[in-house]
């Protein structure tokens, strides 16, 4: 994967492009907005070429900040052939638990993929065609997603080690999400208030691509977060229309799961 397409995320490991002894720096040219629910997020614009090639089809990547040391990675793409204020909006996360959503993006219905070069190519078959694609990274520590970034380096023999320094080229350097148990959900109804947090962040950041409810996409354990989760969406918007939460009722249009167990 390119060092262009990594370079969003904000919190990864260091690419072998960047010198030992360097740590990754935090980006400082987030556009910031509140979204439903009061829940914070960081985005921007992802540069044309980067994962969509076509320059006329927009994408964002950013983080709902869903409570403290805890952020959830988006990377969302405008529909290709419809309207995008008009088009579905279809939500993807791939199961595990604890699969990046990026496998998804990369290898199976995103607009890109990338070749055995290194190369960004284009994913004619892209879900993509026909619907916006919110992919997310979730729970924390998922992918990109991270609890509290710490600069730290790997070895053969002990992985994440927080240190301030890094100078032995046999290191790897980078900028690590901190393995704060307490912050991480164990069970999958744990795991729904962030995913919901994150629909209502992204929301309402971005009411032109929501205005139509959402599709539930998800595979593997999946099959336990789909229904868990928009059991939970629905509570949610019940006490929504109830006036005991502040929010917005989210419309789930249809949930599909793929080789769900």
């Amino acid at each position: 994967m390119k060092p262009a397409i990594l370079k969003f995320a904000g919190l990864l490991l260091v690419s072998s492009t960047v010198v030992a002894s360097q740590f990754v720096q935090a980006p400082t040219n987030w556009t910031s907005k509140t979204g439903f629910a009061g829940v914070p997020v960081r985005y921007e614009e992802v540069p044309a070429g980067t994962c969509e090639l076509d320059p006329n089809v927009k994408s964002y990547s950013g983080y709902a900040d869903v409570g403290e040391n805890q952020h959830i990675f988006f990377w969302f793409f405008e529909a290709r052939n419809e309207k995008p204020e008009e088009a579905p909006l279809t939500v993807w996360i791939n199961g595990g638990p604890g699969a990046s959503s990026m496998i998804g993006l990369f290898s199976e219905l995103g607009p890109c993929k990338i070749d055995k070069h290194g190369n960004v190519v284009n994913n004619p078959y892209s879900w993509s065609n026909a619907s916006n694609m919110l992919f997310i990274d979730q729970p924390v520590t998922t992918g990109f997603s991270y609890t509290e970034p710490v600069p730290a380096y790997t070895n053969p023999d002990t992985r994440d080690i927080p240190n301030a320094t890094c100078s032995d080229s046999d290191h790897k350097c980078g900028t690590y999400s901190y393995s704060n148990t307490s912050l991480i959900a164990n069970t999958t109804a744990d795991a729904a208030p962030n995913f919901w947090k994150t629909l209502q962040g992204f929301m309402g950041v971005f009411p032109q691509y929501s205005r139509h409810g959402f599709h539930f996409a998800t595979e593997s354990y999946g099959g336990h977060y789909g229904p868990v989760f928009n059991t939970y969406i629905q509570l949610k918007n019940d006490l929504i229309k109830a006036g005991v939460v502040d929010g917005h009722q989210i419309k789930l249009e249809s949930l599909m799961i793929g080789n769900g167990w």
